[in-house]
């Protein structure tokens, strides 16, 4: 099992050594796996920081990672007041295609297994679980 636990403070740049650390944890994970979850975990930042943190250099971003070889666990929380995940505008309505946000969520849903959200609203936890034997057969092919 492999536990880790990342402060940083509300600013793109500290996204990337985040990301390149969880992958690095994930190096067998297959392609497909981490692909969605390098997306999901940079768009769950992002909206803690810009949403949650409103862009606050003053404020952080924790987030928490485990993998256990079948499971990856990411959470992310923002220090910002939280909100309502379910009052965000689903984004394949025609009435919202236009609309500039509210599809962060939506990927994130769609590229992950699980996915909940705590009732403060400002902690986003994401589950996905690797599949070992699509894994030998991706490394075969």
């Amino acid at each position: 099992m492999i536990k880790k636990t990342f402060t940083i403070r509300t600013s793109l740049k500290e996204i990337p050594p985040v990301i390149k650390e969880i992958l690095a944890c994930l190096k067998d994970g297959g392609r497909d796996a981490l692909h969605d979850i390098k997306l999901a975990v940079e768009e769950a930042i992002i909206n803690a920081m810009k949403h949650g943190n409103k862009f606050n250099e003053k404020l952080y971003v924790v987030v928490d990672f485990e993998y256990d070889g079948n499971k990856v666990g990411i959470a992310v929380q923002d220090e910002g007041r939280g909100y309502d995940h379910r009052d965000v505008p689903d984004p394949t309505l025609e009435e919202n295609i236009l609309r500039g946000h509210g599809r962060g969520v939506f990927l994130i849903k769609k590229l992950m297994d699980e996915v909940h959200f705590n009732n403060s609203g400002n902690r986003l936890e994401m589950i996905k679980y690797i599949n070992k034997i699509t894994l030998i057969i991706l490394t075969m092919i």
